[in-house]
């Protein structure tokens, strides 16, 4: 039974954001594609979850953090993922993305729980009968886990910078919004121009509350120069059902090919 698991992925068109390099919300793709198939691997996946343990996995928080030099169209990388030893409610996981040369842009560090299908209650670690409780885990931790804290009344008499209705391509397996998504939520807040001078040095999200569908989310940002702390609101309830903390740094390399996509859509 092996700790690690790891993948090649190569980086398409489709991947890709407008500077050409791997989107965020790709890697959070790449990241829970990973962790999914290390836990099939490990016989405690979605379904042996579900049919031991009457259970499903939930993602509680994630923090990545990046490096400008992000992979390319056409790049191939290798993607990478360990869990820690779990404590009694709470799972670790750590991920990190390696290009050819060896050198890892991406690294990320999460947190997982298990819940009881119909009730919601946490299932403690020790009571999963399909846990591999035999595993030798590491003991690296890439990323600190110190996750930002932020007042949601910080929000308050603020006007939303958009809504979003949660739509039937958002949905997982479980019928809530898939957590990917919430990372394109995020990514919609910046201005073009605010991508393109600056980079994304640190993404943290903080899933709250599941959505389902129908449901319509209204996305709050407060900008702290380069800190930015941003909510997302069930419209009628008015629960918070994610937070999310983004930290923008200033490119130190000018972006060339943004400049020939710019004039290829003027050619065109």
């Amino acid at each position: 039974m092996n700790n690690y698991y790891a993948d090649k992925f190569k980086i398409n068109y489709g991947k890709v954001d407008i500077v050409a390099q791997l989107r965020i919300d790709h890697i959070f793709e790449i990241f829970q594609t990973i962790a999914t198939e290390h836990c099939s691997e490990l016989g405690m996946d979605y379904y042996t979850l579900n049919a031991k343990d009457n259970a499903f996995w939930v993602l509680a928080k994630i923090k990545i953090l990046l490096d400008e030099d992000l992979p390319t169209w056409g790049d191939i990388i290798n993607a990478v993922t360990f869990p820690n030893k779990p404590g009694s409610a709470k799972f670790i996981r750590n991920y990190y993305i390696e290009k050819m040369n060896k050198v890892r842009p991406v690294k990320a560090i999460a947190e997982w729980c298990v819940l009881e299908r119909g009730t919601n209650r946490i299932k403690r670690s020790e009571n999963l009968s399909c846990y591999p409780h035999s595993l030798k885990h590491e003991e690296d931790v890439l990323v600190e886990s110190n996750f930002a804290r932020f007042d949601a009344t910080d929000f308050d008499g603020k006007r939303a910078l958009y809504k979003k209705k949660v739509l039937l391509s958002d949905l997982d397996s479980n019928l809530h919004m898939n957590n990917v998504n919430y990372a394109k939520l995020v990514l919609d807040c910046f201005k073009i121009s605010e991508y393109t001078k600056n980079f994304i040095s640190e993404i943290e999200l903080q899933y709250v509350s599941q959505v389902r569908l129908g449901e319509t989310i209204c996305v709050y940002r407060v900008a702290n120069n380069k800190e930015n702390y941003i909510i997302g609101k069930e419209a009628k309830s008015g629960r918070i059902v994610f937070k999310a903390y983004v930290v923008l740094t200033k490119r130190k390399h000018k972006i060339e090919k943004i400049k020939i996509v710019n004039e290829w859509s003027k050619s065109s």
